[in-house]
């Protein structure tokens, strides 16, 4: 599984999943810029596929980005280099701002169960179109199978008064 895409002039690097206390998992990703960016190379949005069964729960209000005031995180709406509405199971972070800092860390998290890793497609959209334009390619990223977290072994106590 690549932890590491570059898609000119930007990189995407897959940092790790954390299966947290409470049932729910963490995905982070960085967004680098890897090149000078030329006109047209501004980011309108990157997105990853999601699991659609079972369906990968996320709240977008939830999800981070280095500049929260001008990127925004929608769930479920699809994204045009990753097959539009034909494939709605993403996560995008969409700039409102073309000149906002989009160079970070991104994260959300899983509120339906911890998954495996697995290869994911991810693609970016700028100002030139869907890049790569040869169509996504592949990064971790959350796969459709749960982790199976053995219970927490409880240890049999008697007090003696």
């Amino acid at each position: 599984m690549p932890d590491i895409v570059q898609i000119p002039p930007y990189q995407i690097e897959f940092k790790g999943a954390v299966c947290n206390s409470n049932g729910t998992q963490t995905w982070f990703y960085q967004l680098t810029i890897i090149e000078e960016l030329g006109q047209g190379d501004f980011l309108s949005n990157w997105a990853l596929v999601l699991c659609p069964d079972p369906i990968q729960i996320v709240d977008p209000a939830k999800a981070t980005s280095p500049d929260p005031d001008n990127i925004q995180a929608v769930v479920g709406l699809g994204q045009p280099c990753l097959g539009g509405m034909a494939n709605p199971n993403t996560i995008k972070w969409n700039t409102l701002n073309k000149n906002a800092q989009f160079e970070g860390l991104y994260s959300f998290t899983i509120e339906n169960g911890c998954f495996e890793q697995t290869d994911v497609q991810v693609a970016i959209h700028t100002g030139n179109g869907c890049q790569p334009p040869s169509g996504p390619l592949l990064i971790t990223g959350p796969s459709c199978t749960r982790i199976v977290v053995p219970p927490p072994v409880s240890r049999g106590f008697r007090f003696i008064n």
